[in-house]
C-alpha cells in the first residue's frame, strides 16, 4: 500500500486501506455488499487527518485558488464519481496483485510438496498405458479394417443387420 501524503497520516491510511482492500475482495466482489459502511469511519478520520495536515503547510489555500483559476475549465463531475473510479483502479490493481502473490505461493508449494514430480509421474504413467494397451487395439482395428473392407453401397449396414435379427 501507498503512504499518504502526509506522514503523520500513515497509520490512519494504512488502517483505511486494510479496511477497504478487505471488504472489496470478500464481500464487493463476490456481489455481498454494494456500499462499503463498515470504513466509512476511518475513512472520514483519514480525510480529516489530511485536510489537517494540508492546512498546516497552506496547502489547502493553494488549492482553493488552483480550483477557483481553473473553475472555467472544470467539468462538473460528481465527486463520488471519482472517488469511485480510484476506488476500483486500487482494488482492480490490488486483486491483480494478490492473484499474481497467490499463484506464486501455489507454485512454490506445489514444488516444495513433490505435486510438480507426482504429476509428471502420472503423466509418465498415463502415456505409457496409452502406448501399451490403446495403440496395439488401434493397430488391430486397422489390420481388421484393411481386411474386411466394405464398398460403399455394398454389403449390409449395420442398421439392417439390426433389423433383420429383430433386436432394432
Amino acid at each position: 500500500m501507498s503512504t499518504s501524503l502526509a506522514p503523520e497520516c500513515n497509520e490512519v491510511k494504512e488502517r483505511y486501506d486494510t479496511c477497504f482492500l478487505k471488504w472489496y475482495s470478500e464481500k464487493y466482489l463476490r456481489g455481498g455488499e454494494k456500499d462499503n459502511k463498515e470504513c466509512v469511519g476511518l475513512f472520514t478520520e483519514y480525510q480529516k487527518c489530511l485536510n489537517t495536515a494540508l492546512k498546516d503547510r497552506g496547502i489547502d489555500k493553494l488549492l482553493e485558488e488552483a480550483r477557483e483559476d481553473n473553475k472555467e475549465n472544470d467539468h462538473p463531475m460528481h465527486p463520488f464519481s471519482t472517488l469511485t473510479v480510484g476506488i476500483f483502479v486500487a482494488g482492480y490493481i490490488t486483486a491483480r496483485w494478490d492473484l499474481v502473490t497467490r499463484l506464486y505461493e501455489l507454485a512454490i508449494f506445489a514444488w516444495e510438496y513433490g505435486v510438480v514430480t507426482r504429476a509428471a509421474k502420472g503423466l509418465v504413467l498415463l502415456t505409457g498405458l496409452f502406448l501399451v494397451i490403446f495403440i496395439p487395439v488401434l493397430l488391430v482395428a486397422l489390420k481388421e479394417t484393411r481386411l474386411h473392407t466394405r464398398m460403399p453401397g455394398t454389403g449390409v449396414s449395420a442398421r439392417d443387420e439390426l433389423r433383420r435379427r429383430g433386436s432394432f
